[in-house]
């Protein structure tokens, strides 16, 4: 039977809640805080695309609130590379959507796509 996107999420959930425990089953609590932080980037997620879409409209475009919404994006980001770090993960960017990778060496190599992210509706 085919997974819903739900259920694929919740699998990640458990996949970024078990990184660091080296094979130990991840608690309840630890599985909520990785839900909280995937749920954190998720809503980022759409800030962004919402953010992408405004800058490529010409109806849409106002310089100020452009600009306002950037600098919100930014803080945003820093702060859920923040919490990412602590599992020993970033966000980088693949075209214009967000992913969750890890770094592999001292020059900034990616190792590609640790936590598999599944997005609702994207049309671009």
């Amino acid at each position: 039977m085919k997974k819903t996107i739900a259920q694929k999420r919740r699998e990640q959930v458990i996949k970024l809640a078990s990184l660091n425990l080296n094979g130990i089953s991840p608690t309840n609590e630890e599985i909520a805080a990785a839900a909280k932080l995937m749920n954190a980037f998720y809503r980022y997620a759409a800030y962004d695309m919402r953010l992408f879409r405004i800058e490529n409209s010409e109806e849409l475009y106002y310089k100020n609130t452009v600009e306002k919404m950037r600098a919100h994006r930014e803080k945003w980001l820093d702060k859920l590379n923040a919490r990412f770090a602590g599992y020993g993960l970033h966000i980088s960017y693949a075209w214009i959507l967000p992913r969750i990778c890890r770094y592999t060496n001292e020059h900034g190599a990616e190792s590609g796509d640790i936590i598999e992210t599944y997005f609702y509706n994207i049309d671009i």
